[in-house]
């Protein structure tokens, strides 16, 4: 490798798996080898159950934030701040099998849910300070809507 290399580059490594489950393969890193996070092993998913989980999550967020500015949901009712937290977790996750993906165009949309994730508890917790969500989103200059991103080539092609 150079000092100024382009990435993606392909290289290649021995190392052993731990366990296999379902999509995903605990890999172990031979000795002196670690993640940039300092761990010795890593989960790899297959693309399979990254596109699954992909199609899972991207359902139940459009579904979450669908209702803006009224509020956001968790199922057919609104989210309590306990679920809120829930969703970021949920998010947090989405947006590990996006980079697995590739899919970097989805950014924008993670950030926006992430705002309302985090912003809706706090507007529940003092809502008789406001006439309604939206008016605590402008307020606070948050998104009063979010666009999907568009879906990928593979499940446009479906």
């Amino acid at each position: 490798m150079t000092a100024d290399p382009h990435f993606p580059i392909d290289s290649w490594i021995e190392a052993g798996s731990e366990s296999a489950d379902g999509g995903e393969i605990v890999v172990i890193l031979p000795d002196g080898m670690e993640t940039t996070e300092g761990r010795r092993s890593l989960v790899v998913a297959s693309a399979d159950a990254d596109r699954a989980r992909y199609l899972h999550d991207r359902q139940w967020l459009d579904h979450a934030i669908h209702e803006l500015p009224a509020g956001v949901l968790w199922g057919p009712d609104g989210a309590t701040p306990a679920q809120c937290a829930e969703m970021l977790d949920g998010l947090s996750e989405f947006a590990r099998v996006c980079a697995r993906l590739g899919l970097d165009d989805h950014a924008q949309f993670i950030e926006a849910c992430r705002w309302h994730f985090d912003h809706y508890p706090h507007y529940l917790g003092r809502r008789q300070h406001f006439v309604d969500y939206e008016t605590y989103i402008r307020d606070r200059r948050g998104p009063l809507r979010i666009s999907s991103p568009l879906a990928p080539d593979w499940l446009r092609r479906r």
